[in-house]
């Protein structure tokens, strides 16, 4: 329809001032263009989100932005640069695959997290998307960017948090297993090992069997150490540290494998002479030993040397362990000493053994290297703190003399008849007199009925009353009464008894019978 106001203007205005409004606005447009790309450059130089334009692979814009975040010095720096020189290689295949699609579908590409590159060669996580443009010498991409390094960092410690989190419940359960476990393995250790020692005092003049049950005793030593790492596995120092001679006790662990492991392997030991003694417990670390020899002959199925040598290295004293086995995976050793974690099939290992070496070397203030290459072997480096003292100091081991105390009148309470059969023997071979009972209720009964004692050795974990519960009331009646507890494990309970009463002595079992001798000489 015809406006009714314009139909008196002649056709010939109307044309000349079309003319004119056309003419008009071609003279607006480069202005216009002009003004619309002065407000995008300035909106993309001042944008906090670093922002990188790309033509033919290569960057022809980048703001302040994106400089600091590729740590160039100015936006400048980095024009020219190939785009794939700033992209992580791990990164490469599909930055290239949704360059493609922006390229031939003229589609913005949705938001994804990859790895960058500086100029310095830094790592930088980012998200990225890139949209195509249109620019007059060309098809270009921008990409938007956004830091995400911190956010990655703030992920990484949650990370490390929740393993170290997940760590310290698999220590707890261990100590839960170990806790439910190791009383009644060390009462069956300590039948064995207190008829070891009965039978050495017996058959004397027997050598070849003397050397026998020596085996079975160090044998027996050997699995109360391990039942003990179990229990003390998350413990962060050391209870009973003693200033020790690592090459006297790598030969004691070295004799007791040459008579009882496999004829296939081979063992070159050598170790420097005049080495500064350690400060350490020789339990722990003699079952560390053992745990590295056992994991090193598992290694080796077909045989093989297993290499121990001891140096001195700066201010630390070096056991080092080298096998020719199969090796491990590069992608397996952070993770070897981790609990629980193995490699072995089911039955052949619980994967505790490497972590109660690193548990052991953490306790002994020093370190653990392990360097393995698959096909030719591992190598396994233990660090200690050399000890300022000048001479190595332990229990005595004249283990097997009798007492040269007075005769001791002694009340063994313990349910596990196991025991009282093995250690009522041990203590009459010692010159002490012997009365039983099975219950903590027992020996009270015998107590307030008269009996005449000097000692009262208790077992702690009972049933019925236990050996805490037995305790107190045991003093209740003879206030002057000397108590040695024997136990397989001390938990909490037993912990905070022992530190109200003092003056009561512990053992803990298996024990020997010399072990058992150096207790009883302080009664």
């Amino acid at each position: 329809m015809i406006n009714p106001a314009r139909q008196d203007i002649p056709r010939a205005l109307r044309s000349r001032a079309f003319r004119l409004a056309a003419r008009a606005s071609s003279r607006r447009q480069p202005k216009a263009l002009e003004e619309g790309t002065l407000r995008f450059r300035l909106l993309f130089d001042s944008s906090p989100a670093p922002m990188v334009i790309f033509q033919s692979g290569r960057v022809t814009l980048a703001n302040a932005a994106a400089a600091w975040l590729l740590e160039a010095r100015v936006p400048e720096a980095l024009l020219g640069r190939d785009l794939m020189s700033l992209v992580h290689p791990d990164f490469h295949q599909v930055t290239l695959e949704r360059l493609r699609m922006v390229n031939e579908e003229g589609q913005s590409t949705p938001p994804m997290e990859k790895l960058l590159v500086t100029l310095e060669g830094n790592p930088v996580w980012v998200q990225v998307q890139s949209v195509p443009l249109e620019l007059p010498d060309g098809p270009a991409i921008l990409v938007f960017a956004q830091d995400l390094t911190e956010q990655r960092r703030a992920a990484e410690d949650r990370l490390k948090l929740a393993t170290e989190l997940q760590h310290a419940q698999k220590l707890d359960s261990l100590g839960s297993l170990a806790s439910g476990i190791a009383h009644d393995m060390n009462n069956v250790l300590s039948a064995v090992l207190g008829m070891a020692t009965l039978m050495q005092l017996k058959y004397q003049g027997d050598a070849p069997l003397q050397k026998s049950l020596q085996t079975i005793e160090h044998a027996a030593g050997r699995g109360r150490d391990l039942v003990k790492g179990l229990t003390d596995f998350a413990r962060k120092g050391l209870q009973e540290p003693q200033v020790l001679d690592l090459n006297e006790l790598v030969r004691k662990e070295v004799d007791l494998l040459l008579r009882t492991s496999r004829q296939q392997f081979t063992f070159d030991v050598q170790l420097a002479e005049g080495l500064p003694h350690i400060l350490g417990e020789p339990s722990t670390l003699g079952s560390a030993f053992m745990n590295l020899c056992v994991n090193a002959f598992e290694a080796m199925t077909r045989g093989g040397t297993l290499s121990i040598r001891t140096h001195r290295e700066n201010k630390q004293v070096v056991l080092q362990l080298t096998d020719t086995g199969e090796g491990i995976p590069a992608d397996l050793l952070p993770r070897v000493t981790d609990p629980f974690f193995t490699t072995k099939p089911v039955g052949r290992g619980a994967g505790l053994g490497l972590a109660m070496v690193h548990g052991a070397m953490k306790a002994h203030g020093g370190s653990l290297d392990i360097h393995s290459q698959v096909g030719k072997g591992t190598c396994i480096s233990l660090r200690f703190p050399a000890s300022a003292a000048g001479a190595a100091s332990g229990p005595g081991e004249a283990a097997h003399e009798t007492c040269p105390t007075c005769a001791l009148r002694i009340l063994l309470v313990d349910d596990d008849e196991l025991i009282r059969g093995t250690l009522a023997p041990m203590l009459e071979q010692l010159g002490h007199q012997v009365e039983l009972a099975s219950t903590g209720l027992e020996a009270l009964r015998r107590l307030r009925g008269g009996l005449a004692i000097d000692l009262v050795i208790l077992d702690h974990n009972m049933p019925g009353l236990t050996g805490a519960d037995t305790l107190p009331r045991l003093l209740q009646v003879r206030p002057d009464l000397q108590i040695l507890v024997a136990t397989g494990f001390q938990d909490t309970e037993l912990r905070l008894l022992l530190a109200k009463f003092p003056s009561v002595l512990s053992l803990p079992k298996p024990f020997s019978i010399g072990e058992l001798r150096g207790v009883l000489q302080g009664v």
